[in-house]
């Protein structure tokens, strides 16, 4: 898929929350953001999605690909030398060991439980508050 594409595909399915009849990205001011993120954000390469990775039989995440796709997808490297624009547990399949090490990360967290950020449910994250100076 070309950088065009993607753009294209981005302003005709984002949508947040997923799944409302409005698109999110529907004032001129939305479509300029989007496009000037992922203008800076994407290559002028042919660029692999998640639809590429169908056969690793990992479903893609229909937040990252749906709700401000511009932030929530990420660019990778892939070992071929290509780059793809992917949710978290597409990129999570294709570098497992990153996936590992958020894992090892969340579990020695000082800050409480991290949570996945595809997550369809919020789920509660415990963090250390410090009192502001004077209270």
């Amino acid at each position: 898929m070309t950088k065009a594409e993607i753009i294209a595909k981005t302003l005709n399915e984002c949508r947040c929350p997923v799944n409302i009849e409005q698109p999110q990205c529907s004032d001129e001011t939305d479509r300029e953001e989007v496009v000037a993120e992922l203008n800076q954000r994407l290559p002028d390469t042919d660029i692999k999605t998640c639809e590429d990775f169908r056969h690793r039989s990992v479903e893609s995440c229909e937040i990252c690909n749906e709700c401000y796709p511009h932030y929530a997808m990420s660019l990778i490297d892939l070992s071929d030398g290509a780059k793809a624009w992917v949710c978290h547990p597409i990129r999570w399949a294709i570098h497992p060991d990153q996936y590992q090490e958020l894992r090892e990360r969340k579990q020695n967290s000082t800050q409480g439980n991290l949570t996945n950020p595809c997550a369809r449910t919020p789920t509660p994250v415990r963090v250390q508050v410090k009192p502001l100076e004077g209270e």
